[in-house]
């Protein structure tokens, strides 16, 4: 893996990671953010984070269905446990919405990269 897609796949990795604590940070402080952002853009981040966390393993690690199938579960489980209790939050369908927009985005943006890398490498 060459300098530059180590340095975008961190900066895909860890800066919405830091958004989205940013919000939360803010959010604690009494700083009035609009609902839709504070309720929705963290979970959308760092589920961006996660799947673009998964993309890479996989693209350099990993063979495996299982990370796909890791890729689906994982927001549903959260949201499972959240309904009855298990871990702290409330259920809310968007969120699995938001876990799902922030993953395609994640997967489309790894992808363009992937082929912006290829292209370059072909030239």
């Amino acid at each position: 893996m060459n300098k530059n897609l180590i340095l975008l796949s961190v900066a895909n990795i860890i800066f919405p990671l830091i958004v989205g604590s940013i919000i939360y940070y803010l959010f604690q402080k009494g700083i009035i953010i609009p609902s839709l952002i504070k309720n929705y853009l963290p979970d959308t981040l760092w589920f961006y984070s996660f799947t673009f966390s998964i993309l890479l393993l996989k693209q350099y690690y990993l063979v495996s269905k299982w990370v796909f199938i890791t890729f689906i579960v994982t927001p549903l489980l959260f949201e499972f446990f959240q309904n009855f209790g298990f871990i702290p939050g409330t259920f809310d369908v968007l969120d699995i919405i938001v876990y799902y927009i922030g993953g395609t985005t994640a997967y489309v943006i790894f992808n363009l990269i992937r082929l912006t890398n290829l292209l370059k490498s072909t030239s």
